[in-house]
């Protein structure tokens, strides 16, 4: 059994799939559908590698984020940021509609532990990262068209620069490659859709 992390539905591992993509299409990351199949993920990083293998498209992600991806709906993650802990991610929702589920959890796993030193809330378009006590300054984030941006700088607490080229040394896809491998470690196959167009 998995819980979908869009809205912590508990379904069997080979029914997940067709939930998320009848349920939360508008939340998932796509490609264009040239491809015969229409290729979808919660992460932007998985479809940027369909796309240049299966479309054969040899242009940087920033080209291929605006040209020739879907964004979601909402990009809002919520994710518990304590090492080794894989249990609490919350992808398309805000804090308050998590609010009660992201107390259980660190009461539950955490004992002792803030909630403030257990969660980030995060950006799946740009990998960016707020603390929770900065919500207000992460839901601001997430209104802007990503799709429209060159590329956007991962900001945390300490950096809030936000629009810069992907391809300078310092861009550190780490970030989303931890969270994919957060939502992941269960089942790769749940967030990676096709669908027939």
């Amino acid at each position: 059994v998995e819980v979908c992390p869009f809205c912590d539905k508990k379904t069997p591992q080979s029914r997940l799939l067709g939930h998320m993509k009848k349920k939360h299409k508008i939340n998932l990351f796509s490609c264009d559908g040239s491809c015969t199949k229409k290729f979808r993920s919660a992460w932007k990083s998985v479809v940027i590698s369909h796309l240049k293998a299966a479309h054969n498209l040899d242009f940087n992600d920033s080209i291929l984020s605006r040209h020739h991806l879907s964004h979601p709906i909402s990009r809002a993650m919520i994710s518990c940021k304590v090492p080794d802990c894989y249990e609490a991610i919350f992808l398309g929702r805000n804090v308050k509609q998590v609010e009660k589920l992201i107390s259980r959890h660190v009461e539950k796993r955490h004992e002792g532990r803030v909630l403030g030193d257990c969660f980030n809330l995060g950006c799946r378009s740009c990998s960016s990262v707020f603390s929770v006590e900065e919500a207000a300054d992460w839901e601001e984030h997430l209104a802007q068209d990503h799709s429209k941006i060159l590329s956007s700088r991962p900001r945390s607490r300490t950096d809030s620069s936000s629009i810069v080229d992907v391809s300078v040394p310092w861009y550190d896809r780490e970030s989303e490659d931890r969270s994919v491998r957060l939502v992941s470690k269960p089942s790769s196959l749940i967030y990676n859709a096709h669908e027939d167009t």
